[in-house]
């Protein structure tokens, strides 16, 4: 009787101690994930308070985290007497353990690094969110540095420019992407360039289907010229962003299309408008400029900082059924006691905040899961950054 007594006890304290090693591994994982939330929020955040004061940037991440800190798992035991002198007792006692927190923070600093982080974002990436919905306004601006407008000969005849500390400068390219952004925006591959390879080839020449065929294996194509005669060449193709309207706006949108290498562009027409794509560095900054905006003030038509002016920076709607006129902030970063806040960060003894409630926040927090995204997307790259540009031809 008495060892049954003793088995009883000793499987109930098992089971207690498996339930609570379980729930221990849920509760563990889940504080990981929101310990890396906290975590990655806070170093972008930061970085773009960095942007803002004109600081150098600096990122790192979590090589390894494993035990968050905090109570860990039950602990119990049981005391069971042997011998004689056995009292018939068992008592069972339960206890807290504190987690020990394991982990190691890795500086993004290194060359592949770098080289992704601040090379332009192609063409492909800027297009897939398009696709996907995100609204094309907030694209537009964060995306894009600057608009030249140019003739077909490449002459450029006007600029617009979004640095948002210029407001005339930035209200314009504001309203001009409003434009754009009353599009709808759908991607296809074109024909950017074809390049001849070798003489001019005779029809006998070109009648051989093995060498056709090692010829098309290698990226080329046979054009036939005058006088039965056949060219070889080598044809480049691109993504392509084209434009046109949605029918659900009150903006009119001109048919147009984006060609993803200007220099190699297979459209002529009259006009044409050349996209400079920034990088994930470079909205990072973009961001940082914005709070100086709002912040600090913005520079008037006559170049001097005006510390009592600091508007708010918008984005306007492009949703079917919304008014054109719809907008909402863009970015919003509040600077001191914070009240409500979604993220905080304290830089050079001073709090910087994103208010928690979207009617105060605005895009903010979808503006972050972008750049997000676009650094995780860009973490690595070989090659060294160039500029990037997109051509629009109206």
């Amino acid at each position: 009787m008495k060892s049954a007594k003793v088995i009883l006890v000793f499987a109930f304290a098992l089971s207690l101690a498996g339930c609570a090693t379980k729930a221990a591994y849920v509760r563990q994982s889940v504080q990981a994930n929101l310990v890396m939330e906290d975590v990655s929020n806070k170093v972008l955040l930061l970085n773009i308070v960095r942007a803002y004061k004109k600081r150098p940037m600096h990122f790192s991440t979590f090589e390894r985290l494993s035990g968050p800190a905090g109570f860990g798992a039950t602990s119990q035991s049981i005391q069971i007497p042997f011998g004689p002198g056995g009292s018939g007792s068992y008592p069972l006692t339960f206890g807290f353990g504190l987690d020990r927190p394991n982990f190691a923070v890795l500086p993004l600093d290194k060359q592949e690094f770098t080289r992704g982080f601040t090379s332009p974002i192609p063409l492909k990436t800027l297009s897939y969110y398009f696709d996907q919905g995100w609204p094309r306004h907030m694209l537009l601006l964060a995306f894009l540095r600057q608009i030249d407008v140019a003739d077909k000969d490449g002459t450029i005849k006007e600029t617009y420019r979004n640095y948002p500390q210029n407001f005339p400068e930035f209200t314009k390219f504001q309203e001009y992407t409003r434009q754009i952004a009353a599009c709808r925006i759908s991607s296809r591959s074109i024909v950017t360039s074809e390049e001849p390879l070798g003489p001019v080839l005779t029809r006998k020449e070109m009648s051989d289907p093995e060498k056709i065929a090692i010829a098309a294996s290698h990226g080329l194509s046979v054009v036939k010229l005058k006088n039965d005669k056949y060219q070889l060449k080598r044809t480049q193709k691109g993504l392509a962003l084209q434009l046109s309207s949605d029918g659900a706006r009150d903006i009119p949108c001109a048919p147009a299309v984006a060609v993803s290498d200007s220099n190699k562009s297979a459209v002529v027409d009259d006009e044409k408008l050349i996209l400079h794509v920034r990088s994930p560095e470079a909205i990072v900054y973009y961001l940082g400029e914005i709070a100086r905006a709002q912040l600090d003030g913005v520079y008037g038509a006559s170049g001097v900082l005006d510390s009592s002016r600091k508007p708010m920076i918008n984005v306007f709607s492009t949703v079917p059924g919304q008014p054109s006129d719809t907008s909402t902030p863009l970015f919003v970063l509040n600077r001191g006691k914070p009240s409500e806040h979604a993220i905080e960060v304290d830089h050079e003894g001073e709090t910087y905040w994103i208010p928690t409630e979207s009617a105060q926040a605005g895009r903010s927090l979808h503006l972050l899961s972008l750049v997000t995204q676009l650094i995780g997307l860009q973490k690595s790259a070989t090659d060294l950054p160039t500029s990037s540009t997109v051509q629009l031809v109206q």
